[in-house]
């Protein structure tokens, strides 16, 4: 199990399913076990659970049936086994099963924590009423959510370019008397982005700074990124400049590749190879190092403009 966990948490899914593989086989060294006449224990099958928690869809059904024999077994489950179960599920997006477990631990008298609702709310992303309810039924335990639970809630919102939920939101946030950090600016900054309201993205910023959060590369990225997707050069390069601003660099914040390749997108998208060509040309003198994605963005605004021997000499 630990060697699952330390393999997934670095997404490398090629060694989760090696381990799992050699999880599996310990099935056999179980039946061996208790051929044996060694009883297992909770601490056995929570083992074995959270093997199957940590690998692939396929296996939630080797789960079941671990804790199925878990309970053939006479072994009575705990708390962490309960934990593994509506986890499990929970980071797989399968919500249905996730609630069955979840009622059958409370019915067991075991009661949820602050980290096992922000893993669920995170398995709701993408559904909000699901989110939604989950979240009152974090309030209704008695549970404060945490920056960590609200950033979540912010993700799933801003995906969906939802600025009016985002706000709803925020208001709540600062309300259950919870400071947002730059994290969750730049969320609902991503969320403007989406909705290509660059109006509101830019009171979001003000909003920001108002707050006393210090911007980040992330939080300038964004708002280039925003002003690109509706090829607003003109503000691109103002944020460009704030960001390379001295009291900004001070901080610690300067351009990178992302920065410049946004840049090269505004104006590739108005098919601008001058204007490209002297991005390229800032972002090598700032000793920023293109990739692939750099030289796409270039001929993509060389296609734009027609002029395909520039394409090819780029």
């Amino acid at each position: 199990t630990t060697l699952l966990k330390g393999h997934a948490r670095k997404g490398n899914t090629a060694q989760c399913h090696h381990w799992y593989d050699q999880m599996v086989s310990a099935g056999h060294w179980y039946e061996q076990m208790v051929a044996a006449g060694v009883q297992p224990n909770v601490q056995t099958f929570n083992t074995l659970l959270a093997g199957c928690a940590a690998s692939g869809d396929s296996a939630l059904l080797l789960m079941e049936e671990w804790f199925g024999k878990m309970q053939a077994a006479g072994v009575a489950a705990n708390r962490i086994t309960y934990s593994i179960m509506v986890t499990g599920y929970a980071k797989k997006g399968n919500m249905t099963q996730c609630e069955h477990w979840f009622n059958q631990m409370v019915s067991e008298g075991f009661q949820p924590t602050v980290q096992m609702f922000t893993t669920i709310l995170n398995g709701c992303v993408g559904h909000t009423a699901q989110m939604e309810k989950w979240y009152r039924k974090m309030k209704t335990a008695g549970f404060r959510a945490n920056l960590a639970t609200f950033h979540i809630l912010f993700k799933n919102f801003a995906r969906h370019g939802n600025t009016a939920q985002c706000g709803r939101w925020y208001d709540q946030m600062v309300a259950e008397g919870v400071q947002p950090d730059v994290h969750i600016f730049n969320t609902i900054l991503d969320g403007c982005a989406a909705a290509r309201d660059t109006a509101l993205m830019e009171k979001w910023f003000d909003r920001m700074q108002a707050a006393g959060v210090p911007a980040n590369e992330v939080t300038y990225n964004t708002l280039l990124k925003g002003h690109a997707g509706t090829a607003n050069t003109a503000r691109c390069e103002h944020w460009y400049n704030q960001m390379v601003a001295g009291k900004i660099q001070a901080a610690g914040v300067a351009p990178n590749e992302v920065t410049y390749r946004t840049l090269l997108k505004g104006h590739a998208r108005k098919g601008n190879t001058a204007r490209c060509q002297y991005w390229y040309d800032q972002m090598v003198a700032a000793g920023v190092q293109p990739n692939a994605q750099t030289f796409n963005t270039l001929m993509d605004g060389c296609a734009t403009a027609g002029d395909t021997a520039l394409m090819e000499e780029w």
